[in-house]
C-alpha cells in the first residue's frame, strides 16, 4: 500500500479511503442440495409428478380445460391410481401445490410443455427409387370433347393426369388417361410405363420403387392394386391422419406431383416458376412484349385457369415437345397434341354459371353437385374470379 501511494503521490489514508468506496464482491453461496427435493426422494417425487401430469392431460378437453394441480394431488392422496406397475398412492400432507407446480415446470411436465406440438416428421429418400409419390388428379388445363365410346350409364369420362415423382431426385413422370374416375387398370398401366426403360436416353426414369406413397383413394384401397404391389414387393403407404403413428408426416414441397391442383398460385413468383417449368425454358428467353404482357396479367390475377389460358394462347410455340402417348391418341382418334386444343365448354356450363351468379347475389345456401370430373372445381374457381373482378 505504501509503494502504491508513493507511486501516485498520495497518502496511505487516501488509498484506504478510495478502496473503501469501491463495491466489494459478495461471495455467492448456495445450498449443497439446491435443486434436489427434500420432502421426498427424487425417484418417488418423479413418479408422483408423472402421475399428476398424466391426470391433468387425461382430463383435458378441446378447450384446454383440465383438472387443477390441487385436485390431482387430492385424488392421488385420497384414492390413489392404478398403473401398469401396480397401485400407487401418495402419503397425505407431503405434496404441496407450490412444490409440485415448481418441479413440474422445472422437469418439463407442466401443462404448456405437455401440450406443445411435436416437430413435423419429414421423410426423404436417400437414393433414387426408394420412394415414389403417386398422385391422380383431374386435368384442369385440358379437356376432351365427347368420345364415341362413352357409356351413358356411367356418365361423362374424365381426363386424368397420372403422376409419379421420385422423392430423392425430384424427377417426375406423367401421363394422361381418360377414365371414369380413378381407374385401377389405368393406374397399373401407368406404373408399368413408369417402371419400363424409356427410349429417351436423357430421361433415365425407370426401375421398381421400394415404396409408393399416395392418398387414400379408390386405387390405394383396391384389393387388385394391393395384391399387384405385394407381388412386386412394393410397400404402399397412404396419408396418415394427424393422431396416427406417423404424426404430422408430410411430403416435401418438391415432391408434390400435381402443380395444377390449386385454384390460384400463392404468388407471382410461383406462377412464373410453374410457367417456366411448363415451357421448359427460362422466361428471360421470351420477347419483351410477351414478358410485359405476362407480368401485367400476373399483377391483375393469379387464377390458374386464366394464367394457363394466356400461356396456351400466346406462348404455344414455346411448349415443350412432350405429347400424349401415341396409343392414347390413336385410341381417341386424335390428330394433334392437346396443347393445341381449347378448353371444352358447353352452353349448359355457361347457363349454369349465369344462374349461380344470380343465386349468389340473392343469398342463401347453394349446393353444386355432379359426378367426378364434371367440372365443379373449375366452375367454382371461375365463379370466384368473376365475382372478385366485379367487386
Amino acid at each position: 500500500m505504501h509503494e502504491t501511494a508513493t507511486l501516485y503521490g498520495v497518502s496511505e489514508q487516501t488509498m484506504y479511503r478510495l478502496l473503501g468506496q469501491q463495491g466489494k464482491p459478495r461471495a455467492v453461496t448456495k445450498r449443497s442440495d439446491r435443486g434436489t427435493p427434500r420432502v421426498l426422494p427424487k425417484a418417488h417425487l418423479d413418479r408422483y409428478l408423472e402421475l399428476i401430469a398424466a391426470v391433468k392431460l387425461r382430463t383435458s378437453n378441446r378447450k384446454g380445460r383440465h383438472m387443477s394441480t390441487r385436485e390431482a394431488i387430492r385424488l392421488l392422496e385420497d384414492y390413489g391410481l392404478e398403473t401398469a406397475e401396480g397401485f400407487v398412492q401418495a402419503p397425505h400432507g407431503v405434496l404441496k401445490t407450490a412444490t409440485v407446480n415448481r418441479y413440474l415446470k422445472k422437469w418439463g411436465l407442466d401443462w404448456r410443455t405437455l401440450r406443445r406440438e411435436p416437430p413435423a416428421v419429414r421423410f426423404q429418400a436417400d437414393h433414387s427409387n426408394e420412394l415414389w409419390q403417386f398422385d391422380i388428379s383431374p386435368s384442369d388445363l385440358k379437356q376432351l370433347k365427347t368420345p364415341a365410346w362413352i357409356d351413358e350409364a356411367k356418365g361423362q369420362p374424365t381426363l386424368m393426369l397420372y403422376s409419379v415423382v421420385d422423392d430423392c431426385s425430384g424427377v417426375a413422370y406423367q401421363e394422361y388417361h381418360c377414365t371414369y374416375g380413378e381407374s385401377v387398370e389405368a393406374a397399373l398401366q401407368f406404373l408399368f410405363h413408369a417402371m419400363t426403360p424409356k427410349t429417351d436416353a436423357h430421361f433415365p426414369f425407370c426401375g421398381r420403387p421400394a415404396c409408393l406413397y399416395t392418398d387414400n383413394g379408390p386405387v390405394a384401397r383396391s384389393r387388385v392394386f394391393q395384391q399387384v404391389m405385394r407381388y412386386l414387393n412394393i410397400e404402399v403407404r397412404t396419408h396418415l391422419p394427424r393422431d396416427a403413428d406417423g404424426r404430422h408426416t408430410t411430403a416435401r414441397a418438391k415432391g408434390k406431383p400435381d402443380p395444377f391442383h390449386e385454384l390460384t398460385f400463392p404468388s407471382a413468383l410461383d406462377a412464373k416458376r410453374a410457367i417456366a417449368d411448363h415451357l421448359g425454358m427460362p422466361l428471360a428467353k421470351l420477347s419483351p412484349d410477351q414478358l410485359a404482357t405476362l407480368n401485367a396479367l400476373l399483377a391483375e390475377t393469379l387464377a390458374k385457369t386464366l394464367v394457363w389460358d394466356h400461356v396456351r394462347r400466346h406462348l404455344a410455340p414455346f411448349y415443350r415437345g412432350k405429347t400424349m402417348l401415341s396409343d392414347v391418341m390413336e385410341h381417341f382418334g386424335l390428330t394433334k397434341s392437346l396443347r393445341q386444343v381449347d378448353d371444352f365448354e358447353t352452353e349448359h356450363h355457361r347457363q349454369l354459371l349465369t344462374d349461380l351468379k344470380v343465386a349468389i347475389h340473392e343469398g342463401g345456401i347453394i349446393a353444386v353437385t355432379g359426378i367426378v370430373g364434371s367440372g365443379k372445381t373449375v366452375l367454382l374457381g371461375r365463379m370466384q374470379e368473376q365475382l372478385r373482378q366485379e367487386g
